[in-house]
């Protein structure tokens, strides 16, 4: 049975799944989500609400290999 909107299974991992995910991915052994690009770019996982289109987000520039923490679309940190 799937445990949410898209649940994308590769092997029973034995764990309980959060009841509001939109997302689900599942398997019996490592498990990564993978972004694929030119390395001229960047790329990120941003988060939003009503009032903040940049209310927080992880930004990862290729360009110098920085991989950087924002909230309110302010940089917090960078390594």
């Amino acid at each position: 049975k799937p445990h949410s909107k898209l649940h994308v299974f590769a092997g029973k991992s034995g764990g309980a799944s959060f009841t509001n995910s939109t997302l689900t991915l599942e398997n019996n052994t490592n498990n990564f989500v993978q972004f694929l690009s030119p390395n001229t770019t960047v790329q990120g996982i941003m988060f939003g609400d009503p009032e903040h289109e940049y209310a927080g987000y992880l930004r990862y520039s290729h360009s110098d290999n920085s991989m950087s923490f924002y909230t309110k679309n302010t940089e917090k940190l960078t390594f």
